[in-house]
């Protein structure tokens, strides 16, 4: 009987804990923010306004704001003491679509120490081996390069990243006017979605993220960005649903006056971050659907990079916002370390998460000129994948130029496609990323070859002094070779006697393939000897001339 009792008891003591957690987990994912509500509805601004003024108290204080008029989404606020009241007449109306209540968003981001390391990051993705290319900034064509970062704020007057803050020329700061006809005011450098006005914050956060793509390179200061000379259209305050909105319609705003006004107005937006979201929310269901929707909208323009959870779970069965958005401008990232392992706290799908990039121990910036190592978690992957989208977006050749002018659509997603298609694999990602493996600058790079219609000359493979190959074809002896560097080398071809029947001065190209073709008629048929020769090294072949 004792027995018994005390199974029982157990039972409903790990029943209650049960229902505890549960509770709990809904509550934290939530929050939700009871007297605000997102609704889509077809009807124009004032005729919503209308239609509320005649079912709902006018006690109530109840206040509309258009959010997007692309996705059609408003947010309407009451009073807390109407809010029951409210919400129950918002689900009578036949024009609304659907409604939920508004609820804040979760900044990405690990509470590790504040501490000061190398930037380990940016060799291990290869993203050093673009410089040799291209460091970023500016189109093939001379257009300048805009990321977009949304986050809770950024120190705009930061010494390693001032003088790559987006400036909008066309708007005069703090004379309370919207001087470029955009429909914001005073957003002079970047757009504050809580007053509606360009005032800046600064945060560490989105600081840290800001300079992870975009602090000066080469400038003998601090860090270097992943774009050494970029632009950064910081959006502050993004920290609720609605917010999330309003700051990605206005990007769409900003680039769409750019295009409209041939570059004399807006910005030339190309891809925007944004490291925060909802655990536990799927982009199939009212309302993140609209924001997934953005993704699409924005498709166009650029990509859009987002994080995803921090905590070790399986978003293909728990869900999570942004990453289980299924726009094809979108990529969905998670951590991993310098061993190229995911973090354990970061979360994992095959189905929803595209791919991983590093993000622990990230050394970045902080507001008042500060620096810090150990900036980590999915907020910091993010921007590493969204940094190298912007910089192949300065790929120098014409044809990819022309791409991103006449079919911008297109070139978004020749650059999301480099980046996945490049990604260096392994079998622990292979089991927790859809694509399997994390990124790989230097691969994406060689993949925008193709939308330059195999035109992109890359730096010329380096190694030790070596032939690789030797045939004789057509008439014509072609070797492959490699070389550590561009110092003088000489080639030379002998008989199997020693005698040396062809001499010349090697010069090894910085940029293409090291690949030689000489004439086979400077010498009869029969075995030779071909040597290239220098102060690295030397390294001999034999080959049939025929």
């Amino acid at each position: 009987m004792i027995g018994k009792r005390f199974i029982l008891k157990f039972n409903m003591i790990r029943y209650i804990v049960l229902l505890s957690w549960l509770f709990y987990a809904a509550f934290a994912n939530a929050q939700f923010i009871e007297n605000e509500f997102l609704i889509r509805s077809s009807l124009k601004p004032t005729d919503l306004n209308s239609r509320l003024s005649q079912m709902v108290d006018s006690r109530s204080q109840i206040v509309s704001t258009e959010l997007s008029p692309d996705l059609q989404m408003y947010k309407i606020e009451c009073s807390f003491s109407s809010a029951k009241e409210v919400e129950k007449s918002l689900k009578t109306m036949p024009e609304i679509e659907f409604l939920s209540r508004n609820q804040f968003l979760n900044i990405r981001q690990s509470p590790n120490d504040v501490l000061f390391t190398e930037q380990w990051a940016l060799s291990f993705s290869k993203i050093t081996k673009i410089w040799d290319v291209t460091t970023g900034g500016r189109t093939f064509d001379g257009k300048e390069i805009v990321i977009a970062v949304l986050d809770d704020g950024l120190d705009i007057n930061h010494s390693d990243i001032k003088d790559n803050i987006f400036i909008n020329k066309k708007e005069i700061p703090n004379d309370g006017k919207d001087n470029d006809g955009n429909g914001y005011i005073d957003d002079h450098m970047g757009y504050n979605v809580d007053l509606n006005n360009g005032t800046p914050i600064a945060t560490n956060h989105g600081t840290g993220v800001s300079g992870i793509m975009g602090a000066i390179g080469n400038n003998n200061l601090g860090i270097s960005g992943i774009n050494w000379d970029v632009k950064i259209l910081p959006i502050y305050g993004v920290n609720k649903l609605d917010e999330i909105i309003i700051a990605y319609s206005y990007v769409l705003k900003m680039k769409r006056l750019y295009l409209s006004s041939k570059g004399d107005k807006g910005a030339f937006v190309l891809v925007t971050n944004y490291s925060g979201g909802i655990a536990k929310a799927w982009g199939n269901e009212e309302p993140y659907k609209q924001w997934c929707a953005m993704y699409d909208l924005l498709g166009s323009e650029g990509i859009c990079v987002g994080a995803t959870d921090n905590e070790p779970v399986n978003v293909d069965i728990l869900g999570d916002m942004p990453s289980t958005c299924s726009s094809d401008y979108f990529i969905s990232t998670t951590n991993i370390d310098e061993s190229g392992k995911k973090v354990f706290r970061a979360g994992f799908g095959t189905k929803y998460i595209a791919m991983a990039a590093p993000g622990e121990n990230l050394v970045t910036l902080t507001k008042n000129d500060g620096f810090v190592k150990e900036f980590s978690g999915t907020s910091a992957s993010s921007p590493m994948v969204a940094g190298t989208l912007a910089l192949l977006f300065s790929t120098p050749c014409e044809s990819f130029s022309n791409l991103i002018n006449n079919d911008k659509a297109a070139a978004a997603l020749a650059v999301r496609n480099a980046v996945l298609q490049s990604l260096t694999k392994t079998n622990d990602l292979k089991d927790q990323t859809k694509y399997g493996g994390y990124l790989n600058g230097e691969g994406a790079l060689a993949l925008m070859d193709d939308p330059c219609d195999g035109k992109l000359l890359l730096p010329s493979p380096k190694g030790e002094v070596e032939i690789k190959t030797v045939n004789s074809i057509n008439g014509e002896l072609i070797l492959e070779y490699l070389t550590p560097d561009e110092t003088d080398y000489q080639l030379l071809i002998s008989n199997t006697m020693g005698q040396i029947l062809y001499r010349s001065d090697l010069k090894v190209p910085s940029y293409g393939n090291k690949i030689l073709n000489i004439s086979q008629n400077l010498w009869p048929y029969g075995i030779y000897i071909v040597t290239i020769a220098g102060e690295s090294g030397a390294d001999s072949q034999l080959f049939f001339s025929k």
